[in-house]
């Protein structure tokens, strides 16, 4: 929203798509209750995962999703930090929930697999800025772009 009277800008994002992801041939994934690929959500109960904190609104959703299938989960370690979060889902051996936009480079590169999408598991993302007196021209382009490929990837 952007208001004329006042000097900040702020966006809001809903991403809505919560991934559960990890590093490419992760053990933890392939050695699901299947024995072969991580399933969603039949392997929840039998993987480690690494968690966002319970303060996060992605994991009060997850966990409420839990709870409505009645999965008990095996949480490895829960983090505050969504950047620490898909550092830790890269060189780790754990399952992550993270929002797919956290992890976008890595997922593109290949470095992280997307091993589930967890239906109906949205993060909002605020940013606040201040409006400058002079904007560059090659902002609103870039900003438009952004949000197109962020848009595509959904």
């Amino acid at each position: 929203m952007r208001s004329l009277s006042s000097p900040c800008m702020s966006w809001t994002m809903r991403t809505p798509r919560g991934a559960l992801a990890g590093s490419r041939g992760s053990r933890s994934a392939s050695s699901g209750r299947h024995g072969t690929s991580f399933r969603y959500p039949d392997d929840l109960s039998a993987v480690p995962l690494l968690l966002p904190s319970r303060d996060s609104d992605i994991r009060t959703a997850f966990d409420l999703i839990c709870e409505q299938q009645g999965v008990r989960v095996i949480v490895a370690g829960e983090v505050d930090d969504m950047a620490m979060l898909r550092l830790l889902a890269r060189d780790g051996d754990a399952v992550a929930l993270v929002p797919a936009v956290v992890m976008i480079d890595e997922l593109r590169s290949g470095i992280l697999e997307e091993y589930a999408t967890v239906p109906h598991l949205c993060e909002k993302f605020d940013a606040i800025g201040v409006r400058g007196q002079y904007q560059h021209a090659r902002v609103p382009p870039l900003l438009e772009q952004a949000a197109a490929t962020l848009s595509a990837w959904w």
